[in-house]
């Protein structure tokens, strides 16, 4: 009996004791090795957990981060910094009683050099290449270029760095990281010689060393399929007849890079046997001619130069022009954009007429035309049926000749500047929806026939005139017929 009582006795100060350890087996806290850590992208660290009681060995253990987009974790507690920011990494224990954190800051590699592989490059005009270039240290993450062109008349260059060879010269271009490291790459571009014939024989470049040999250098199965011509070198109008009547599927035509030279005798383009040097002849355009670039080195653009282009969209004339001749532009009925340089002074005769007139009833249309200051004379008719909303006549012109917006049926608004003296027989009429009209002239200018405003609603189209001259202007014969006559203040 004492010996069963002993045997219990034991066993349970053995239970009591086992009670005892657990308790003090239990974990009282956790921490990491770091509290506050700093990496630059694509390091990696191992964290080391800390735990009270110190004896124990615990294993399980769950990590997280607040962005794993900045700082990856794994099951062990080691993460990888991703991309630039801030992150948190948290450890728990495995009931998730205690936890311990740090702040994880990631920065970039920045670039200590760069360099191109290639110092110099040699190109002819319309070549391409692509530069290439080292960066130090291979590892660097900090990596935006910004590329450029010391001269982009002679060549260009992309957000990639593929070179254009533009014009014959030499420039440099330039690579540059954001912490202003850079290197320069010398481009030389060579004249372009020969001919160039894309696969499907739609697109051609071609050199023309003598005025007047385009035709020479085309094959009649070339002519025939060519619909987009990049022509450079030497031209006069005996090549307009051939790009603009022989190659019948033109639609797209760059002679930025020509010169043109006078040519006297026939040329078929037009009825003329004499054509200056700088000048685009009469037939310069095709009914399939969409767009054409134009030379730098022109003055003037010929009488009836794009007369009836009617697929013309766009036309941007060159600060070089000082002419823009006769129904120069004459029922382009598809052109939605035009720009005229800066130093144009004189526009011919219907010069305009019917422009952007098809486009109002499918499309986009011309709506506005900017005249220059440069401007001196404008012929009659010369916007005559154009589809515009508004129109400023600089101080510069002393006259509008007659029919010179007539049937322009969508003008509202139109403002003429203060040295008009004049203005002609129909020169707004059918401008039916004309709201505004503004005239600077102190004197109020002669309106040389009543019908010069036919059409146009004189009891609700207001009439806008200097200061100190409503009297004037309502005393001047057709100009007193407007019943909304109110004086502006001077700008």
């Amino acid at each position: 009996m004492k010996i069963t009582y002993f045997i219990l006795i034991t066993l349970l100060v053995a239970v009591l004791c086992g009670c005892s350890k657990d308790e003090e087996a239990t974990i009282k806290s956790v921490a990491l090795d770091k509290a506050a850590l700093s990496l630059t992208v694509n390091d990696t660290y191992q964290f080391v957990v800390s735990i009270i009681p110190s004896n124990l060995n615990a294993t399980d253990f769950i990590w997280t981060t607040s962005n794993s987009n900045i700082v990856s974790v794994n099951e062990k507690g080691i993460i990888a910094a991703v991309s630039v920011g801030r992150a948190t990494i948290t450890v728990y224990t495995g009931d998730k009683k205690f936890k311990s954190s740090c702040t994880v800051d990631v920065a970039q590699i920045f670039a200590t050099g760069i360099s191109f592989n290639v110092k110099t490059i040699g190109l002819s005009v319309f070549q391409e290449y692509s530069l290439s270039y080292t960066i130090s240290p291979s590892t660097a993450t900090k990596k935006q270029l910004k590329w450029s062109s010391a001269d982009s008349t002679i060549a260009t260059v992309d957000n990639t760095g593929k070179v254009k060879a533009i014009n014959i010269g030499t420039t440099n271009i330039t690579i540059k990281t954001d912490n202003n490291l850079s290197d320069i790459c010398t481009v030389t571009i060579n004249p372009f010689t020969g001919k160039q014939i894309s696969q499907d024989g739609k697109t051609c470049v071609v050199n023309v060393p003598i005025a007047g040999t385009l035709s020479t250098l085309l094959t009649t199965a070339e002519i025939a399929s060519i619909t987009d011509l990049t022509v450079l070198g030497n031209i006069d109008a005996r090549d307009f007849k051939c790009m603009c009547t022989g190659i019948s599927n033109l639609t797209v035509l760059d002679i930025s890079r020509v010169i043109i030279q006078a040519y006297n005798g026939a040329s078929e383009t037009s009825s003329s046997t004499k054509y200056p040097a700088n000048e685009l002849p009469a037939g310069s355009g095709s009914g399939k001619l969409e767009n054409i670039i134009l030379p730098n080195s022109i003055t003037s653009i010929g009488g009836g130069a794009f007369k009836s282009c009617s697929s013309l969209t766009s036309m941007d004339i060159p600060n070089s022009v000082t002419l823009i001749g006769d129904e120069a532009f004459y029922s382009c009925t598809s052109l939605t954009s035009l720009r005229l340089g800066n130093s144009v002074t004189s526009i011919g005769i219907n010069a305009f007429a019917g422009c952007g007139y098809w486009k109002l009833y499918y499309s986009k249309s011309l709506t506005s035309i900017i005249l220059p200051n440069s401007v001196i004379s404008i012929g009659g008719g010369a916007f005559s049926s154009c589809i515009i909303t508004s129109m400023i006549i600089p101080n510069s012109v002393t006259s509008i000749e007659g029919s010179t917006f007539s049937g322009c049926f969508t003008l509202t608004s139109v403002t003429i500047g203060k040295a008009v003296t004049s203005i002609g027989t129909e020169a707004f009429q059918n401008c039916s929806h004309l709201a505004s009209i503004s005239v600077y002239a102190t004197n109020p200018p002669k309106v040389l026939s009543s019908n010069a405003f036919t059409s146009v609603n004189i009891y609700t189209c207001v009439l806008h005139v200097p200061i100190g001259t409503k009297n004037a202007y309502q005393a001047a014969p057709v100009w007193g017929d407007f019943k909304n006559i109110v004086e502006m203040a001077p700008d």
